[in-house]
């Protein structure tokens, strides 16, 4: 489970480090298990705020915004043109509407927020970069600003907006966040009428690690054609640029027997509406499988 920005302290993971007081933007402390009950139960444990912030804080997160499967709303993003995904990952998330469906839930598969994918995508690279940058060498952003101030203001290619958010000036970041605030905005406004948004993780089902020290030279095969390799934060970053909550669960295996994963997501702090639904889909769609580790293919 990817918590709601803030709700689990952070400190002392990397990014930023051991040492440092702040926490790191986007990156946030989540549980993992191989089921629902474990991955609640350790949710509840990690909620807790920074030592200086505990004697205050508290949190009261809402219940989840249904009381049973009737009452829920979902949208269902299978696929798309700023993130084309394997026909075998699209068909698995359509397939997790229909099993909600089948339960009564109302399923909508048009429904879409009012953002821009790409421009959020760009929005998020931007601002991840900038949070990573900040603790590369002086000479790594000496060219990330050199590359920046050559280049087309217009060009929004891969390798550029890596360097345009490492170069990014505070000011830039600013701006940079209200834009982010503004897509949150719209998101806010997409939660009146839909409870939880289903979507892929990634383009594709899991993949062998690419160790090519060139990142922009990794490729990724998505229905017999080759990607870019950075096209895996795409699907990603749809939810976790603007700081909501998602549970990853398993939505299928692929004609390989490879594991295709989905994320459920839901309002800023609407955590307990995401892992609701996620328990239903483990009942109801698909549980955790061990793979078969004797499979060669």
């Amino acid at each position: 489970h990817k918590p709601s920005y803030g709700l689990v302290s952070a400190q002392g993971h990397l990014p930023p480090g051991e040492h440092v007081v702040s926490e790191a933007d986007l990156s946030v402390v989540g549980p993992i298990g191989h089921c629902m009950t474990d991955v609640e139960q350790a949710f509840d444990l990690l909620l807790g705020a920074r030592a200086a912030e505990a004697p205050a804080w508290n949190i009261n997160l809402p219940a989840a915004s249904f009381k049973d499967p009737t009452g829920l709303r979902v949208a269902i993003w299978a696929d798309d043109d700023f993130c084309r995904v394997d026909s075998e990952v699209a068909l698995s998330v359509t397939s997790m509407g229909d099993s909600l469906a089948a339960l009564g839930a109302t399923v909508d598969h048009h429904a879409r927020p009012n953002v821009d994918p790409m421009a959020n995508h760009q929005n998020y690279l931007q601002l991840l970069m900038s949070a990573l940058g900040g603790d590369m060498p002086e000479a790594v952003q000496q060219m990330a600003a050199s590359a920046v101030a050559e280049a087309d203001p217009d060009d929004m290619s891969e390798p550029l907006l890596q360097m345009r958010g490492i170069a990014l000036s505070h000011g830039g970041w600013l701006k940079a966040n209200e834009r982010r605030l503004r897509i949150q905005a719209a998101w806010n406004v997409f939660f009146q009428d839909y409870d939880v948004l289903i979507c892929p993780c990634a383009m594709v089902p899991a993949f062998p690690h690419d160790h090519e020290p060139d990142m922009h030279a990794r490729t990724l095969q998505v229905n017999g054609e080759k990607r870019a390799y950075t096209d895996i934060l795409k699907w990603a970053g749809l939810t976790l640029n603007t700081y909501l909550p998602a549970t990853a669960v398993p939505a299928g295996l692929s004609s390989n027997g490879l594991p295709i994963g989905a994320q459920v997501a839901s309002r800023y702090l609407g955590d307990r509406t995401t892992l609701a639904v996620a328990g239903l889909l483990e009942e109801h769609h698909r549980a955790f499988t061990p793979p078969n580790l004797n499979n060669k293919n």
